[in-house]
């Protein structure tokens, strides 16, 4: 075990503690550990943490904890991890790593042996189960929440302590645990259970007078404390030592009254005889896993047996999930497994009928009927037929189990009124209104409880004789158990089907939901059960969600979808429903994703769409992706003029959304990153040419910051095949510059000449000037690499001029960078001087953070000409911090090497090799080949002061071959400088020398 809570929180690896020096932190995986591999919200762990008094800056800080757990964690290399999952965070551990999942299971065992009539194992196996308390639950942690689940926690280790004496005086081991018994009595001065025991285990020592005064001692603080005589346990173990019949038997729990006491005088005609009804549907033979929910269920549930004071009200657990998780099945068979904790009763009801909901009348005449009240003595209001209900089985042991629920409303009628009765609600709907529930999100099966489904009806070598294949048919059902039932049934039915057969039907995509349908069993038609109860403004738009390809959406998606100014409320109907899941976020950040079966379903239903209405959604929807883009480019570039914009109609969100989502451009694009590529991809692949070169250009910025190499070209290349099958000129001509730019970045030089032509081709054939000025700025950053330094200030030259006459200072700024930095290569201080503190201006007027990064690291690059250490190091540190701000990792990288230089010149040299080593590292993960060679470089000379001459001989190697494939002329000719260097080391000395 490396997780421990029967006692101080403790984590250990190997043996020895790890500490864990923050309270708060203690706490947090406090929650965490009572809940392992369950999700846990961010609102109970800040409850937890705070009770009720939570900082303003509650949420970062559990952020902060959370990291910090997983920073210790990563330390410890222990298989465990810590998820974010909404709406909150998930430890993943395996069971057997934590005391509390150590202790159930041989809590659980111990019961097998007792059913099987083995009291000497199960005893020995409750010893092992209690071995693991090492002192006071959950101790060192504070808090309501802590204390209260402590407290369970200490009653559950009583409950089992009890168990085992029980057993040891079964064993007639009276005499070996008459001291621990006597020490645990005296601990709990009014616990009768312990003291019944304690009386019985002194008689058998022979010690009768002593077992009866123990009798008026507890008597006399019962009545003195509590105002209560001795319950029927005490009474029972006093009884059997007066009439010397201790050694015959251990006095058993109170049993509940033969039959019910006498109903309220409304109902007093009802007068039958009781007969506990047992209705529960069979349990299924091939059940496999939810152990963890079973267990959880089992305690919640159970706890309804009659020990102390009982509770207020009944306990009930919801089971809530999507359509074909296995909510019935897993109710009914928990609801077999307590059989014998309930024993006056069984009842379960379908609360649907042909996929609608019943009323709760109906219901109530159900139930009523199943307990023996005939049809003509019902009451014909509801709230008398609940009444006679409650009645029915008031302090009786019955546990009930109503199925499909539609709402809280329609069980409200149907909940127990005595805490005796036991409750099990399963609804496709997430319930939230019923007092004290336990509401249980069931999940699919994992891959091996799937895989175990398949080899229970297929048979174990069928599945194992195909394991690639019966692991893609588990994929392709979603985990979903009703799913996998359908398939392992028409693989049973046709014993010469392979797996991959029916792998390959459900592969095609298209008649994958005629597939999984067997018989009775059909995923279509449970799907189809939850979509018609939705109201119809929800179900439109369930069907309009189904035209986006992307992985997830956000959720002002609904908005533009439906062509109208929306605020989630059917996004969130359809959550409820679990049609679609919450994958990240919150409020406005909120994400939302369709698992793949009820995507196809929802696109079947899209298919009966007019066409018109299917283009039209998409088209709002890319066009509100292509908004917020320009926006957050705007907003964090300083304007949208440094690019060419297409002429696609906006669809235009609020203003307050708007500020809200982009307060922080950068983490913005971060979120919706991945569906913008797809986005712009899907409006290529559908024809919506124009889109989706506007939207691949937009986001061009937040790519390269992000080195996202491969979602720039993937998005590019669409956009141009869209452009050119609908002779778009002028978005073909955007798109061959981009990508020419692209192939630029990643010095494929001939490559960028290629596009960057033909691009500046089709700009001047369509009159489109400000793309030439940004083609002249590439063409001119291409010159300038090959070596042509005349024709690039030539190039950048016209640009300026250009694009001062368009009125784009931003793109101004940046070719004025661009032809500082020749002026530094060229000696030209002053010039390049000038140019800057103008490039400066400019972006500082626009405000545009990206350019001021350049600016910044080309004036340290002057300073550092100037061997004026201290500026040189302002500004690489000015735009390191900038870079950091956006993100933006070749710009970090390409100031650390500046900062690096600086250290270097400084003497600094083992502090120069670190920070030129991290710049590295960051230019190789963006496969910039320029960056990487110039770090090598720097190294090599690094390496040469330090006299680590192999490392600089390999050093240097690497950079020429990197820099060869540049052109970068000016630094080859710096890597040949430290070569002769180098060589000169490696020589051997002369004759004369030596």
């Amino acid at each position: 075990m490396h997780f421990r809570i029967f006692g101080p929180v403790q984590i250990t690896t190997d043996g020895t503690p790890v500490e864990i020096t923050a309270p708060r932190h203690r706490a947090v995986l406090a929650m965490l550990l009572l809940d392992v591999n369950r999700v846990v919200s961010v609102d109970r762990l800040i409850e937890a943490v705070w009770s009720d008094a939570p900082p303003s800056t509650v949420r970062s800080q559990i952020y902060t904890c959370i990291s910090g757990l997983r920073r210790l964690l990563r330390r410890t290399a222990l298989p465990v991890r810590i998820l974010t999952k909404a709406p909150g965070y998930q430890l993943l551990a395996p069971a057997d790593s934590v005391d509390l999942h150590v202790f159930d299971r041989l809590v659980r065992e111990a019961a097998a042996a007792r059913a099987r009539s083995d009291p000497e194992a199960a005893a020995d196996v409750l010893r092992r189960a209690l071995a693991l308390w090492q002192g006071d639950p959950l101790a060192g942690v504070e808090g309501e929440l802590i204390e209260a689940a402590a407290a369970r926690l200490a009653e559950r280790r009583l409950d089992v302590l009890e168990q085992r004496f029980e057993l040891e005086l079964e064993l007639g081991k009276h005499h070996q645990v008459l001291h621990e018994l006597t020490a645990e009595a005296e601990s709990h001065p009014l616990r009768e259970r312990l003291w019944s025991l304690l009386m019985i285990a002194l008689y058998r020592s022979g010690r009768q007078a002593e077992a009866l005064s123990q009798f008026q001692v507890v008597r006399g603080r019962l009545i003195d404390e509590l105002g209560l005589e001795p319950g029927q346990e005490l009474r029972t173990a006093e009884r059997i030592i007066l009439t010397d019949g201790a050694a015959a038997s251990i006095p058993p729990p109170p049993a509940p009254p033969v039959s019910p006491p006498a109903p309220p005088a409304a109902f007093s005609t009802v007068s039958a005889p009781y007969v506990a009804p047992r209705t529960l549907p069979t349990d299924s033979p091939h059940y496999v896993g939810r152990q963890t929910y079973v267990s959880r269920l089992h305690a919640k549930l159970a706890a309804v047996v009659p020990h102390g004071e009982r509770p207020h009200t009944p306990p009930v657990a919801v089971l809530t999930g999507p359509p074909g998780v296995g909510k019935t099945a897993l109710g009914v068979h928990i609801a077999h497994q307590l059989y014998d904790a309930f024993p006056d009763g069984q009842l379960y009801l379908s609360l649907s009928e042909k996929g609608m909901p019943i009323t709760a009348d109906r219901a109530l005449e159900r139930m009523l009927a199943m307990l023996g009240v005939p049809g003509y003595l019902l009451p014909e209001s509801l709230e008398e037929r609940a009444a006679l209900f409650r009645s029915r089985i008031a302090d009786r042991r019955i546990l009930i189990m109503l199925d499909d629920a539609a709402d809280d409303a329609q069980v409200a009628a149907l909940l127990p009124g005595s805490s005796s009765c036991g409750l099990i609600i399963t609804s496709r709907w997430r319930l939230a209104g019923i007092p004290g529930a336990d509401v249980v999100e069931v999940d699919p099966l994992s891959p091996q409880d799937a895989i175990d489904l398949l080899m229970n009806v297929v048979g174990q070598a069928r599945v194992l004789a195909e394991p690639a294949a019966a692991l893609e048919l588990v994929t392709l059902c979603g985990r979903l158990p009703l799913a996998l039932r359908i398939a392992a049934a028409r693989l049973a039915g046709r014993p010469h089907w392979s797996v991959a057969q029916l792998v390959d039907l459900l592969s095609a995509g298209e008649r994958w939901l005629d597939e999984l349908s067997y018989g009775t069993l059909s995923v279509r038609d449970s799907l189809a059960s939850t979509y018609e109860r939705l109201p119809a403004p929800t179900r439109r738009l369930f069907r309009l969600l189904s035209v986006l390809t992307v992985q997830d959406f956000p959720v002002w998606i609904a908005a533009p979808l439906l062509g109208e100014a929306h605020h989630g409320h059917d996004l969130e109907i359809l959550v409820d429903a679990h049609l679609i899941d919450v994958v990240r976020g919150h409020g406005v950040f909120a994400r939302y994703a369709m698992p793949e079966l009820v995507l196809l379903y929802a696109r079947e239903l899209l298919a009966a769409e007019p066409e018109d209405e299917q283009h039209a959604a998409l088209d709002r929807a890319l066009a509100a992706w292509l908004t917020l883009a320009e926006q957050a480019h705007r907003r964090e570039h300083g304007g949208d003029l440094a690019r060419i914009h297409g002429r696609t109609p906006r669809w235009t969100l609020s203003d307050d959304l708007v500020d809200q989502l982009l307060a922080e451009p950068v983490e913005w694009f971060d979120q919706e990153h991945a569906a913008i590529v797809t986005a712009a991809r899907q409006a290529a692949a559908h024809g919506y040419a124009e889109t989706g070169w506007d939207l691949s250009l937009t986001v061009v910025p937040f790519l390269e910051a992000r080195c996202a190499w491969d979602d720039w070209r993937s998005t590019h290349e669409a956009a141009l095949v869209a452009c050119r099958a609908q002779n778009n000129r002028r978005g073909e001509a955007a798109m061959l510059y981009s990508l020419g730019v692209l192939a630029l970045e990643q010095q494929r030089l001939d490559e960028a000449s290629a596009h960057l032509g033909l691009a500046m081709r089709v700009f001047t054939e369509v009159g489109e000037a400000h793309g030439r000025a940004l083609g002249l700025r590439h063409l001119g950053a291409l010159d300038h690499l090959r070596g042509h330094t005349d024709q690039a200030i030539s190039r950048y030259e016209e640009s300026i001029d250009l694009l001062r006459d368009l009125g784009d200072p931003v793109t101004e700024a940046d070719v004025l960078c661009r032809l500082a930095g020749i002026m530094i290569d060229r000696g030209d201080r002053n010039r390049a001087e000038k140019l800057l503190e103008n490039a400066l201006r400019l972006v500082w007027e626009a405000g545009c953070r990206p350019v001021e990064i350049h600016i910044r690291q080309r004036q340290g690059d002057l300073y550092l000409n100037d061997d004026d250490l201290e500026r040189a190091e302002m500004h690489f540190s000015l735009a390191l911090e900038e870079a950091r701000l956006g993100r933006n990792q070749l710009a970090e990288a390409a100031a650390l090497l500046g900062i690096g230089i600086v250290q270097h010149r400084e003497g600094l040299l083992d502090q120069a090799v670190g920070t030129v080593e991290q710049a590295h590292g960051l230019g190789r993960r963006c496969g910039e080949r320029t960056l990487s060679g110039r770090c090598r470089v720097v190294l090599a000379e690094l390496f040469c002061d330090t006299d680590r001459i192999d490392e600089a001989h390999n050093s240097v190697q690497q950079a020429l071959s990197l820099l060869s494939q540049t052109g970068d002329a000016v630094w080859q000719k710096r890597a040949l400088t430290v070569l002769a260097r180098v060589r000169t080391h490696l020589s051997p000395p002369s004759a004369e020398g030596a």
